[in-house]
């Protein structure tokens, strides 16, 4: 009996203090032996208890190593095999191994998710609609801007609105201030802009439909205060889910409402802010008020669903003034509904305070919601347990980055450094340094180290080629970039190198613009386009070049700096018609932009009509 005994209290005690291989990688990765943390990880992927969070806790692993391109079987290793992998979708939304940043996707795979995701019944519509959002822009950077827009589609954003402003913004102090369209919807209504000037409500001719409402193109203000407002047609009373993103400050009123409200100037994603509001049969009058400070591309994006962030189709904008009824619940205060991965990853963490990758997604819930503080202090509250963890002091190094706090970025960098000098992170950041400070021959004797133990990417090419310049050693730097651009061929500064290479060292023109041209087949990129147009001007193909431009301008018709651009070129040759038909394309869409005014004046002038110089 005592030997049955003490054989049962063997067996427990064995299961009771046997790590598994999932706890063995983290207890690697507290102390930086990433190689072992690696080996245990793909065990613990073979293991159903613990293969889901090993499978994730590998995409942290690779991405640290900048590796995470390495994994493409997202989909079938992960996606098909749990529950719900929606929150973990938008937790690692950016990151290569499933959607990538914004732009042209580089692997199937990615798109085959994006593919997977839009056709998912089950997921939640924020993912449904942003993964529309996603593909819209891959074909938009393929060049096949139909493609595009039909992606733009499924968004379902409200559109067709009304804009007025710019009203002053100094230190982010115009959201407590009434400037007067809360008040005054009506047509007729004038409001001093920030320049005292007399302003109405306008309407533009053609807006943006890319699945976002972005003001940067009617207003040419990177700080200001702007109202937008829709007039939004219900078929029925009916409950719906308010949700909002935006690039700034926000109010949002329903029927002169104030239902949403956020003073702190952010740049969220898609559905950040979401309450129950109830739509009432008819028109409803929507007013956004929108604030930013140094924000390059301010705009917002607000969609009407059902529970399941579904958008509702019925449910549409008009840009047209129309009677609405006033809200009589004032006072109501609506509460924000929390976002789904937020909550789902701190139950997670509730549930499993020492199980670290639900710090780092929540971590990263929390930064694309730019939700920093809390961020933060997740991060801090992990680096409790495990001090030396260099995933955990990578993503503080991202969340005070994102907070611009230099002070403490470079104490948490000297840290990294100390307890991991060979990582990725850390020789990139020290190569850069030493080239800053002009430091030529140790940051040569880094790259070489860092290529060695890394291998070669982008960063280090392009590196190799500022090194080779600064040392003049020219034959080298042609082959170099000569490779880098058969690697690359997409990447805009090799593009602009090999261009060079083949009209000043080869003296071939027409292989110099066949670079550009074989470019634009599969890309698109507005500044890359602008600058070869422009360069065929300077070279003589004028009629090139303006059919360029032409064509930026007929494909992006909400944007004025296209119409701009052509009005600029036809007032350098005298063609003053002409230039007048471009600035009052750019005008009726931005009608309070003082550089088109004057542009128009100068016109007007050359035209010897004083009246209408004086006019503008």
């Amino acid at each position: 009996m005592k030997n049955v005994f003490v054989a049962l209290l063997l067996v427990c005690g064995c299961s009771s203090f046997a790590q598994s291989n999932y706890e063995k990688a983290w207890n690697a990765l507290n102390k930086n032996y990433r190689a072992n943390a690696e080996k245990f990880l793909q065990q613990a992927m073979n293991d159903p208890a613990t293969a889901a969070d090993a499978f994730i806790t590998n995409i942290y692993l690779k991405t640290y190593n900048s590796k995470e391109s390495e994994i493409t079987d997202f989909s079938t290793s992960f996606y098909d095999k749990v529950s719900n992998p929606y929150p973990y979708i938008y937790a690692l939304w950016f990151n290569q191994a499933l959607l990538g940043p914004y732009g042209k996707k580089t692997s199937d795979n990615q798109l085959t998710l994006i593919d997977k995701l839009i056709a998912d019944p089950k997921a939640p519509g924020t993912l449904i609609a942003a993964g529309n959002y996603q593909k819209g822009m891959h074909y938009l950077f393929s060049g096949d801007f139909a493609k595009a827009q039909s992606c733009y589609n499924q968004v379902g954003n409200i559109k067709n609105w009304q804009y007025t402003g710019p009203f002053e913004n100094l230190s982010e102090s115009g959201f407590y201030k009434d400037y007067g369209p809360f008040e005054h919807p009506e047509p007729t209504a004038v409001f001093k802009s920030l320049t005292n000037a007399d302003i109405k409500w306008f309407t533009p001719p053609i807006e943006a439909k890319d699945g976002w409402t972005p003001v940067i193109y009617q207003f040419n203000n990177n700080t200001a205060v702007i109202y937008a407002q829709s007039f939004v047609t219900s078929p029925s009373d009916q409950t719906v889910y308010c949700n909002i993103g935006f690039s700034g400050s926000i109010k949002l009123w329903i029927n002169d409402e104030l239902i949403i409200s956020d003073p702190k100037p952010r740049v969220t994603e898609m559905d950040n802010s979401t309450v129950k509001y109830d739509l009432k049969k008819g028109v409803n009058r929507v007013l956004v008020q929108l604030g930013f400070t140094n924000i390059s591309y301010p705009n917002f994006t607000l969609r009407f669903t059902d529970e399941k962030y579904k958008a509702i189709a019925n449910i549409i904008g008009s840009s047209s003034f129309s009677a609405y009824p006033k809200n009589a619940n004032g006072n109501k205060k609506y509460e924000l509904i929390p976002n789904f991965a937020e909550k789902f990853f701190a139950q997670k963490i509730e549930k499993e305070p020492k199980n670290l990758v639900n710090y780092l997604l929540l971590a990263d819930v929390y930064l694309r919601n730019q939700k920093l503080l809390e961020a933060r202090d997740l991060i801090s509250a992990a680096l409790k347990s495990a001090p030396e963890n260099s995933l955990l002091r990578i993503k503080l190094l991202e969340v005070l980055n994102k907070q611009n706090n230099r002070t403490l970025f470079l104490e948490e960098l000297e840290k990294v450094k100390q307890a991991d000098p060979e990582s990725v992170l850390v020789l990139d950041l020290h190569i850069k340094e030493l080239y800053d400070n002009e430091k030529y021959d140790d940051c040569a004797a880094e790259l070489a180290n860092s290529i060695k133990l890394h291998g070669e990417d982008e960063f280090t090419g392009r590196y190799r080629i500022l090194l080779l310049i600064h040392d003049k050693k020219y034959d080298e730097l042609v082959k170099v970039a000569e490779k880098m651009y058969d690697k690359y061929p997409d990447n805009k500064d090799v593009l602009n190198i090999m261009y060079n290479i083949k009209k000043e060292v080869y003296k071939d023109n027409k292989g110099a613009q066949k670079i550009y041209d074989n470019y634009m087949k599969r890309n698109y990129d507005y500044g890359t386009y602008t600058k070869f147009a422009d360069i065929l001007i300077d070279q003589g193909n004028t009629k090139k070049g303006i059919e360029i431009k032409e064509k930026l301008a007929k494909t992006f018709p909400y944007a004025p700096v296209s119409f701009y651009n052509l009005s600029k070129y036809y007032y350098s040759t005298k063609e003053y018609d002409k230039a007048e038909n471009y600035i009052g394309k750019s005008l009726a869409l931005s009608p309070y932009n003082e550089s088109y005014w004057e542009e128009l004046g100068d016109i007007k002038n050359e035209k010897k009509d004083v009246a209408g110089a004086l006019d503008a």
